[in-house]
């Protein structure tokens, strides 16, 4: 009788293992789905975060290239300007030597 409640004993324990060990094994593959849906959505999340940034380095990179559109304009704007004055200075010089001459010339048609 003694035997029987030993093999009882080991029985049960060794259905009992088999048990733990069934559950270990279905919970840690439960765990590795939960783990593995978890790093999707993370992947999503950095891919989605990688795309906006992206975007808006290009939008930063538009914005540069126009700024230094503008600045290059205005550049060549206050360029032009000086050249422009500087040429109504040089057309200003030579008006009033004009108007010397033609008051030199008048001048010697009035003594004859």
């Amino acid at each position: 009788m003694g035997d029987a409640v030993q093999w009882a004993v080991a029985i049960v324990a060794l259905l009992s293992l088999g048990v733990s060990a069934a559950s270990f094994w279905l919970s840690r593959g439960r765990d590795e789905k939960e783990t593995a849906a978890k790093a999707d959505t993370a992947h999503m999340i950095a891919t989605t975060a990688l795309a906006k940034a992206e975007m808006a380095t290009a939008a930063l990179t538009d914005a540069r290239i126009e700024f230094a559109r503008e600045y290059a304009s205005t550049n060549d704007l206050a360029a032009a300007e000086n050249r422009i004055t500087n040429s109504m200075d040089n057309m200003h010089r030579e008006f009033v030597r004009l108007t010397e001459r033609l008051d030199r010339i008048i001048e010697g048609f009035k003594k004859t």
